[in-house]
């Protein structure tokens, strides 16, 4: 089977970690023993009641269109309910969708400064009225757990779990090993097309800080300022802010280097994907079909049958080796991580 193929799923694990024991508790819902769907109201209330952590009364985790009372016919949980996630997830039969990140555009899910007559933002609320989906948003609890779950879902997709320091789960310590071979493994284990490193690509590096997503300018300087943190990985960061800094670092010859792997990498199909599924097929939550992505590795257009060929030309150009020059010259791209 070829990597590609391996790699398809674009759905961050951690969410995949949360649904498999929700999902275990819905089994013993009510509704499910009087063979009744349960809504959408009683699948998020079973998740609150899992998810191991108090429920906040100010958080982001709210219903973001649909009706909650809903009948849940099948449930697509995904990193971003892109307009594409939300047709396949109608198409196979999933009205209700459990997304970690905005639908709208929006932290708040409110676009700041943006008519509701906006085109783009009027045809998605329209397809989801239309088809009569739900949209939840899980954000805020699941990085709340301890250990965090998108951190640690990631860490496991990247099988770093024997390098963790137990004082700081964000700290690892691994053998030696180069900038640029970090970068390719990285890319590999992530199913990363694009890798941006800013360092010396020799520089030999064992003290690693992760920072998922994007944490923003202040917390991922304050871990490049520790002496115990050579190299920073993170998600996604302000061209002028992180990547600037660690530009200047370089520059000032400190030992220090950014991998910037993107927000949300296709990561591989898990063991707790599978138990996510069978614990929703049980409950009878969840569909025979599944939802693909809509990343560079699994866009199949259902229109177009020479997608295949066109997918494995785009894989092959994106394969190519590159470098981005830059006055210092420590921007640099492998055959394996691009830029």
């Amino acid at each position: 089977m070829e990597q590609g193929t391996k790699l398809r799923m674009r759905w961050a694990m951690a969410v995949w970690m949360t649904m498999a024991f929700a999902c275990a508790g819905l089994c013993g819902h009510p509704a499910l023993a009087q063979n009744k769907k349960p809504t959408a109201r009683e699948v998020v209330a079973a998740i609150q009641e899992h998810v191991g952590i108090p429920w906040q009364k100010e958080t982001v985790d709210t219903f973001k269109a649909g009706n909650p009372d809903t009948p849940v016919t099948g449930i697509a949980v995904t990193m971003m309910a892109t307009l594409d996630v939300l047709e396949r997830a109608a198409a196979n039969g999933q009205n209700l969708v459990i997304t970690h990140e905005p639908t709208f555009y929006n932290h708040l899910d409110v676009p700041e400064g943006m008519a509701e007559s906006d085109p783009v933002w009027k045809e998605k609320r329209a397809f989801l009225e239309n088809h009569g989906m739900v949209v939840w948003r899980f954000h805020d609890h699941w990085h709340r757990r301890k250990p965090d779950g998108i951190l640690a879902g990631m860490v496991h997709a990247m099988g770093w779990e024997k390098y963790q320091q137990e004082e700081n789960p964000y700290l690892f310590t691994m053998p030696e090993r180069t900038v640029e071979a970090l970068a390719a493994e990285l890319a590999k284990k992530l199913g990363s097309p694009v890798v941006r490193v800013v360092g010396e690509r020799g520089m030999k590096v064992t003290r690693i800080a992760f920072s998922p997503g994007s944490a923003g300018f202040a917390r991922e300087t304050h871990a490049l300022e520790m002496d115990n943190v050579e190299v920073l990985l993170v998600g996604e960061t302000r061209e002028w802010e992180t990547v600037e800094y660690v530009a200047d670092a370089v520059s000032e010859r400190k030992r220090k280097a950014l991998v910037v792997i993107r927000h949300e990498p296709r990561l591989p199909k898990s063991r707790m994907r599978a138990d996510w599924r069978r614990n929703c097929r049980n409950a009878g939550l969840l569909s025979t079909g599944r939802i693909r992505c809509r990343g560079l590795h699994c866009r199949c257009s259902r229109m177009q049958k020479n997608s295949h060929r066109e997918i494995r030309k785009t894989r092959r150009r994106a394969s190519r080796p590159s470098v981005l020059r830059s006055p210092h010259q420590r921007l640099f791209a492998s055959p394996q991580t691009g830029l």
